[in-house]
């Protein structure tokens, strides 16, 4: 998330989702997904589940199974943590594009998953889309009060982390993050794609951290404050290549935005918090 340098003041991305292969970009056309792309895509996976959900019967995995397929899941969705960042990696349009289609997926595989192992706290294709949309509210997009909200989750994360920031610029810490992103300038296409990025990253990290891995801490019998702290642990290890401040304060950011959800009960306040925060971070880091 936000972390500082001692060789630039400006603060830092939530998480990198970076890789190496620069050469791997779609075409400008395709770079940017839009609304009712997500829509088709839920649409698409919502035939595909009441197709096979008379064949592929729900559990509710509790113990070491839903240990295993934590960790299973967190492999697949996350694969990309692993692999490095070039030291002058440049972020244009296509970057982007390609950023939000992963994290897209990233969604409807944490969606279908929720479906078929019965997870409460991961939205279901009913909600988003029930048979009666004159009776029952769609939960597909969020309401005014969930947008105010995310808008105070996002400022206090924000708030939070300049706290820190100014803390760790006093122990010399340097993000390689930061310094990789700070060498491109914020045009007109890498403000959209910024947008897009941040909405995305936000509702992927937001489902996968703080609904499917602390509902999986919990089926271990874990106490709702033990699960919320592992979440954010594992929130913060995944900030690895951030260095060590960065999974600190990423850590401490994972808990807090645990502490919000808990409070609000609302994905889509916490998913826009998160998003709003990202994208101040990276308004500042690129060069204006």
């Amino acid at each position: 998330m936000l972390f500082p340098s001692s060789s630039s003041q400006k603060l830092l991305p939530a998480r990198h989702l970076f890789t190496s292969d620069m050469s791997a970009y779609s075409s400008p056309e395709e770079r940017i997904l839009s609304v009712p792309v997500i829509q088709i895509l839920v649409a698409l996976c919502y035939r595909f589940v009441s197709t096979t959900g008379k064949v592929m019967e729900k559990r509710k995995l509790r113990g070491l199974s839903s240990l295993l397929l934590l960790a299973v899941t967190y492999l697949v969705i996350w694969i990309d943590l692993f692999v490095p960042i070039g030291a002058n990696a440049s972020f244009p349009g296509p970057w982007f594009g390609i950023s939000i289609a992963k994290n897209l997926i990233r969604i409807v595989l944490l969606l279908l998953v929720g479906h078929f192992f019965s997870f409460e706290t991961i939205p279901s294709f009913d909600s988003l889309f029930p048979k009666d949309s004159a009776i029952v509210r769609s939960r597909l997009f969020p309401d005014a009060m969930e947008m105010l909200y995310g808008l105070v989750i996002g400022g206090s994360a924000f708030g939070i982390v300049v706290a820190c920031s100014y803390i760790m610029s006093l122990l010399h810490y340097t993000n390689p993050v930061l310094q990789t992103m700070s060498h491109n300038a914020l045009t007109p296409a890498v403000f959209l794609g910024s947008i897009g990025l941040s909405l995305s990253v936000g509702y992927s990290e937001e489902l996968f951290f703080r609904c499917f891995a602390e509902e999986s801490f919990g089926n271990l019998s874990f106490p709702p404050y033990l699960a919320m702290a592992c979440s954010a642990i594992l929130f913060g290890l995944s900030h690895g290549a951030q260095q060590l401040g960065g999974m600190v304060v990423a850590t401490l950011l994972g808990f807090v935005f645990s502490l919000f959800k808990r409070n609000s009960k609302s994905l889509h306040a916490i998913a826009l918090g998160h998003a709003f925060y990202d994208l101040c971070i990276l308004l500042l880091t690129f060069n204006l």
